[in-house]
């Protein structure tokens, strides 16, 4: 039985790589280009980059985590590509010259952008690093769930941050309209084109129970109050009984891509 779930934990870390893949396909990257991968997390998508844009080209992959910077760099150098660099940096303020990126690239970055006030610094950084004509490619989660499915995922978000509060991790995440961030950009001289895009990745049993007893372990290893974590712990529970009732599905992806055209002086 429990190598029947590790089968089914493999098929969804599989679906997931190859909607990293196919993203990067999407976009149609040249072999040589410069690419910023802002929040890179585990390093997954700044591989594919990786090896579209190969030796001579160029990749800075970020992520303000001191753990993700330690599994990214540890992933691109298992797959020798000497030419990726892996950086622990805020995206508010890169460490990389201006006017030198053809590209900036995110994965289910921007809902981890905790604030409207920080997404207009982020995106002038972005414009700051870009070359002119430069193009930042972002994929990220619709933000309204089509369907029942979806909105399990957004309500296990939800409970998420309540857990992660409490054990005093931050796991805030905001949920951008299109509309603001395409006024957004083209007020900073992009233009603008976003497509949303289904995703036939559907999240198994064992993952979501796996998920719900690590939170529930992380408060007692936090020592969370007994009632609040009583509460939390019914939610989570909760939260399982409806997931294996209904399934729950990853939201449909937004992929915004936006063309920089710097004012010539």
């Amino acid at each position: 039985m429990h190598g029947g779930r590790d089968v089914v934990d493999a098929d969804y870390e599989r679906r997931m790589m190859e909607d990293r893949s196919r993203f990067v396909d999407m976009v149609d990257l040249k072999n040589g280009l410069k690419v910023l991968d802002a929040g890179t997390g585990h390093g997954l998508f700044a591989m594919f980059i990786a090896r579209r844009i190969k030796s001579n080209g160029l990749l800075v992959a970020i992520d303000v985590s001191s753990e993700h910077v330690r599994q990214a760099n540890a992933l691109l150098k298992k797959e020798k590509f000497s030419f990726a660099h892996v950086v622990k940096a805020d995206l508010r303020w890169v460490p990389i010259a201006s006017d030198s990126l053809d590209a900036v690239m995110s994965y289910d970055f921007l809902c981890s952008v905790n604030s409207p006030s920080t997404l207009p610094k982020v995106f002038l950084e972005a414009k700051r690093i870009l070359k002119n004509e430069g193009t930042m490619i972002m994929v990220d989660y619709a933000p309204k769930p089509e369907n029942a499915h979806e909105s399990l995922f957004y309500q296990r978000f939800s409970i998420f941050e309540k857990v992660y509060a409490q054990a005093g991790k931050s796991l805030h995440l905001t949920f951008f309209n299109s509309k603001k961030i395409e006024s957004l950009l083209k007020t900073l001289g992009f233009s603008v084109k976003t497509e949303v895009i289904e995703r036939d990745v559907w999240m198994p049993k064992c993952a979501l129970r796996k998920e719900m007893q690590e939170l529930t372990k992380s408060m007692k290893r936090e020592a969370v109050n007994q009632s609040v974590r009583a509460q939390l712990t019914k939610e989570l529970h909760d939260f399982y009984k409806r997931a294996k009732e209904r399934k729950t599905k990853v939201p449909s992806a937004r992929l915004i891509t936006a063309k920089l055209r710097k004012n010539k002086d």
